[in-house]
């Protein structure tokens, strides 16, 4: 099968600059109702404003932090998924959204370990996808049974994400993905026209440690993260092309780290997004499928 890549997206800002956006994101979390003051996102908030503070005075390289390295760069990471989601959700208002929302803010602070349950990034990485979806102008069904629905070219589209966190679970939870999709096909709303993606995050799984990713430059640091979804795509792509039903169409893998760039040095968050397909090439649902790779791409979230 040939592999169709969506991107290698390097992102960097300054200080000021991202703290404005979180300050605009956290905003739309109230507007929904929340009070922030005992979440997560409220300490990521003081942690980045502190930054911007230093940059704007001059200071970022003598001052006397309050929060330790460690803690920037895991709020680094998690507000450049925050910003990410609200780039491509903020014209919506809708409560089947609300609840998704609601339960990003229950996470707790800090990146969980590996064998803890973590419904909050779970939903964080549905969102993600929504995200990339509404970005482009596609409507999300974020009621149905599926984690997200959306028409395209006349088609339901079912979309199942799965985090992959464990070596030993990988194939168990892969499956299990293409499962739900095939029970998706046959809901009423598919009009015997369903199609799906299943989607997968790597991020925990390669990275369990959440360690940093420190390369010389940002096009290396591209390279590697594209090399670590080519590999993980090529060691487990039989899973799916075994295994999945013919109207699944593709498998889309994103692969996120904060990393340290050295020249020029900054402290920035680098995705890696592959989408490999399980249809014949120069189909109907290959073209399908390259079109929305081609939007998502467009998207850049």
């Amino acid at each position: 099968m040939k592999r169709a890549n969506i991107n290698v997206r390097f992102s960097s800002s300054d200080h000021t600059t991202i703290y404005d956006s979180f300050c605009a994101a956290c905003n739309w979390f109230e507007q929904y109702g929340f009070e922030l003051a005992r979440t997560r996102l409220r300490k990521y908030e003081r942690i980045i404003a502190e930054l911007a503070n230093h940059q704007r005075a001059g200071t970022l390289t003598t001052a006397d932090f309050q929060h330790t390295f460690s803690q920037q760069a895991n709020a680094y990471g998690e507000v450049s998924e925050i910003l990410r989601i609200h780039k491509g959700l903020a014209s919506l208002y809708e409560s089947a959204l609300r609840d998704r929302l609601e339960k990003i803010l229950s996470g707790k602070d800090g990146r969980p370990s590996t064998h803890e349950f973590d419904p909050a990034r779970d939903t964080a990485f549905e969102l993600l996808m929504a995200s990339r979806l509404h970005a482009v102008g596609y409507a999300i069904d974020f009621s149905n049974d599926a984690d997200l629905l959306i028409t395209i070219d006349g088609n339901a589209l079912f979309v199942e994400c799965k985090r992959l966190k464990s070596t030993s679970c990988i194939q168990k939870r892969i499956r299990k993905g293409l499962k739900q999709l095939r029970r998706r096909y046959d809901q009423p709303v598919a009009k015997n026209k369903g199609k799906g993606i299943l989607a997968l995050s790597i991020s925990d799984l390669e990275n369990p440690q959440h360690q940093l990713l420190v390369s010389a430059t940002p096009h290396t640091m591209s390279e590697y993260a594209g090399n670590i979804n080519y590999h993980f795509v090529k060691e487990h792509e039989r899973i799916w092309h075994n295994g999945s039903d013919k109207r699944t169409i593709g498998v889309l893998v994103e692969f996120s780290t904060v990393g340290i760039i050295n020249n020029p040095h900054m402290l920035t968050t680098c995705t890696e997004i592959g989408i490999n397909n399980c249809c014949p090439i120069d189909s109907v649902d290959w073209e399908l499928l390259l079109k929305l790779s081609k939007e998502m791409a467009r998207a850049a979230i």
